[in-house]
């Protein structure tokens, strides 16, 4: 299994300073003490410190700094635990997905509504 941190490397993400990295305005810094690793990243949506690997990758995902296709690169890379992410990352978008199909469904009828109302106070004022 290929470590996280080399896998970054190989979907571009930069080493700018020792266990530092950084692809645009996302950057991951690996830190060591008192036998564990913490993994901090910062985006613009914000930043926060994980424990483990698979944690790291998750708050990646979950800030947008790693795409679809970012995770199927990982995944074939060999990092067991983006094969797993990749699912749930599919599963999320088809409820968004389906989420906004809803909502624009529901704005296309308040508009016809909208439009409906507004004849029929227009034949009743005449």
């Amino acid at each position: 299994m290929v470590s996280l941190y080399k896998a970054l490397m190989m979907i571009g993400f930069e080493k700018v300073a020792p266990r530092t990295l950084r692809r645009g305005n996302v950057e991951v810094h690996l830190r060591f003490g008192y036998g564990e690793a913490k993994w901090e990243i910062h985006t613009p949506l914000g930043s926060a410190t994980y424990l483990s690997q698979k944690r790291a990758l998750h708050g990646l995902v979950l800030r947008f700094a790693i795409s679809k296709e970012d995770l199927e690169i990982l995944s074939s890379l060999g990092v067991d635990y983006a094969r797993e992410e990749l699912i749930n990352f599919e599963k999320t978008m088809k409820r968004i997905e389906k989420g906004s199909r809803k909502a624009i469904l529901n704005y296309i009828s308040s508009i016809e509504r909208e439009q409906l109302d507004f004849k029929l106070n227009k034949k009743r004022g005449k």
